[in-house]
């Protein structure tokens, strides 16, 4: 019974494949295009950069990406509004070592400021119209990835696949100015990976973080898909949710996302509040994007849409919240910059 139910399961995922596989399968794989680049790096909260940009055995890539941010003049609950303006930049290379191994190095630092308007209630008490409660927020991260090819003769399901093992490392801190100490962070992450190239690319895997200062280590799952359906077509995940893409010309994509995305800050010590204290912002977020590269080293990418569910919390290492307000629907804007050299 054991056995018959592994081969159902063997068909069943052979199935699959061919069903995302097929158009390249009669038609012939053409080498792996990225219609847009890599989506622009909201989710900057998520566990490992595998959820992002994994690495790719053959991958070769020198890009450097400067990006920024705006939600504007979001509503809060108590009748008070917040402004976040986000600006980062992120740095990525990656090459082949030798004929089975690839390395990656992924290095980005943003900054986040909050403009508060209104009355608002953080830590419990009424403060005045346009006072800060929280200084500038910083983010930094670098991330090292190897990507290990497991079958370079044979394959299990189609000529021509491949598959790898991808291992990370990574080190950062997300703190509040005056809390860069407390806000350091490290962790790592492995994943299988399944390519077909030209088609399909898939990740599944898992991924450890901790923050230095203290203790406990949180276990997130990896799942990272980029299947191009057709010439023109191509879905992936992005985060916590999905991206569809559609390549009108080698020069312009446009995009459709729905996703999580959040982030979190180490906060500085403060009258009122304990010293392990967190800043959290999670929002659920749908967007409309377009990717125009005028030139082949240069991209450039405008994002609009809606933070339709969002909510600011203080708490302290995540088991008591301080202080929560929830946030109306609101607009964002991403304008991002990538240079290929």
């Amino acid at each position: 019974m054991t056995n018959a139910r592994a081969r159902k399961a063997a068909h069943l995922l052979a199935a699959l494949l061919v069903l995302a596989l097929g158009p390249a399968r009669w038609s012939g794989a053409q080498p792996q295009q990225e219609a847009v680049d890599s989506p622009p790096s909201t989710a900057a909260d998520t566990p490992s950069e595998l959820l992002l940009i994994p690495a790719w055995p053959g991958s070769r890539v020198v890009q450097l990406r400067f990006e920024s941010e705006v939600i504007p003049d979001a509503a809060l609950q108590d009748s008070g509004a917040v402004t976040t303006v986000r600006s980062g930049l992120r740095l990525r290379a990656a090459a082949p070592v030798t004929d089975r191994l690839t390395l990656q190095a992924v290095a980005r630092y943003s900054a986040t400021l909050f403009s508060f308007e209104g009355r608002q209630l953080f830590f419990g008490a009424n403060r005045p119209p346009a006072s800060n409660p929280f200084d500038d927020l910083h983010d930094t991260r670098l991330s090292l990835q190897s990507a290990f090819e497991l079958n370079t003769d044979g394959h299990l399901f189609f000529a021509g696949e491949r598959w790898a093992l991808i291992a990370e490392l990574f080190g950062g801190a997300r703190w509040e100015h005056g809390a860069f100490g407390e806000g350091l962070l490290g962790g790592g992450g492995l994943a299988l990976g399944y390519e077909f190239p030209g088609r399909l690319r898939v990740a599944l895997g898992v991924a450890l973080q901790t923050r230095i200062a203290e203790s406990g280590v949180g276990v997130n799952p990896v799942f990272n898909v980029r299947w191009r359906a057709t010439d023109h077509l191509t879905l992936r995940t992005r985060g916590r949710g999905g991206q569809i893409e559609y390549e009108w010309s080698p020069r312009l994509t446009t995009y459709a996302a729905a996703f999580k995305t959040g982030s979190s800050w180490r906060l500085d010590r403060r009258r009122g509040i304990p010293s392990s204290s967190v800043l959290n912002d999670q929002q659920l977020r749908c967007g409309l994007g377009l990717e125009w590269r005028p030139h082949r080293q240069l991209r450039l990418n405008l994002e609009i849409g809606t933070v339709v569910n969002r909510e600011l919390e203080v708490d302290v290492r995540g088991a008591r919240s301080l202080s929560s307000i929830d946030g109306s629907p609101s607009a964002y804007l991403v304008f991002s910059l990538g240079l290929r050299p």
